[in-house]
């Protein structure tokens, strides 16, 4: 996703990008938390990161 100087998204799409994978993360990361309350909080992030890269990455597919 590029950036602005101002950290912000680029364009609308990546505005919209960036928000629906906010939300989605909050999702995740709020139903695993405490099933994975083993997990370090870095370990907690990079699962939930990656948890919801591969949720948006397969609904971009469905929609192609």
């Amino acid at each position: 996703m590029q950036l602005e100087k101002s950290g912000r998204p680029a364009s609308s799409d990546d505005a919209l990008l960036h928000s629906r994978r906010d939300m989605i993360r909050d999702d995740i990361a709020k139903r695993l938390r405490q099933v994975c309350a083993h997990l370090s909080d870095e370990e907690f992030a990079k699962l939930v990161d990656a948890m919801a890269d591969q949720k948006l990455k397969g609904e971009r597919s469905r929609s192609l």
